[in-house]
């Protein structure tokens, strides 16, 4: 049996038994830790790249090394989602500290350390998160730079006034902003992505 057909029987037993998945990638199993590999890799380089404002090669670097440390990492995993954890907050933290190491402006870093919500509660479906990341991410980025300023800190969670004193524009300003970058957005995703979007930031609204 060549090693791409043991590796395809591999995956079918992963796929229908995640238990088996785990036990064999914490005892080493280098098809387990290719199949985690292949399950995380693209939706984990998509969100780093969310923030780190698009620089794929360092979003890729990023990654790699978190799946670095995933095969090196001592303790025992207990289920799937606790892989899919580990590489994702380590995936966020190197980012935030390859940020910090910039000199990033604060607001901006704040925004980094909040986008992955965009992804979180879908990670677990790699494909299609992927492809909803970056179908938003690339709306976001075209949005006008002022309303695009607005409403990525609106996203990190801060409030109407916070972004009028940060940005030195009136609060009236910062929610014509918003609005606009609503109504493009709405136009951009289409209603069923818009809609995904308001549900993980329902504060956009206010």
């Amino acid at each position: 049996m060549n090693e791409g057909t043991a590796y395809q029987e591999h995956k079918n037993r992963y796929k229908s038994d995640s238990g088996v998945l785990v036990q064999e990638f914490n005892s080493g199993n280098q098809f387990a830790f290719r199949f985690v590999f292949e399950l995380y890799y693209r939706a984990a380089v998509l969100v780093a790249e969310g923030i780190l404002a698009g620089n794929e090669a360092e979003a890729e670097d990023l990654v790699q090394d978190a799946f670095i440390k995933l095969w090196n990492h001592d303790e025992a995993f207990l289920e799937v989602s606790s892989l899919k954890s580990y590489v994702y907050t380590t995936v966020k933290n190197a980012c935030v500290d390859k940020l910090r190491r910039s000199q990033v402006v604060r607001k901006y870093e704040t925004h980094a350390v909040h986008h992955h919500q965009l992804a979180e509660s879908d990670f677990t479906e790699p494909l299609i998160t992927a492809e909803t990341i970056r179908i938003i991410n690339n709306a976001i980025e075209a949005l006008p730079e002022q309303g695009r300023n607005v409403f990525k800190m609106s996203l990190a969670g801060l409030k109407n006034h916070e972004i009028a004193q940060q940005l030195s524009i009136s609060v009236n300003t910062v929610k014509t902003h918003k609005q606009r970058a609503l109504s493009n957005l709405r136009i951009s995703l289409g209603d069923a992505m818009f809609i995904l979007l308001l549900l993980h930031h329902n504060h956009l609204l206010k």
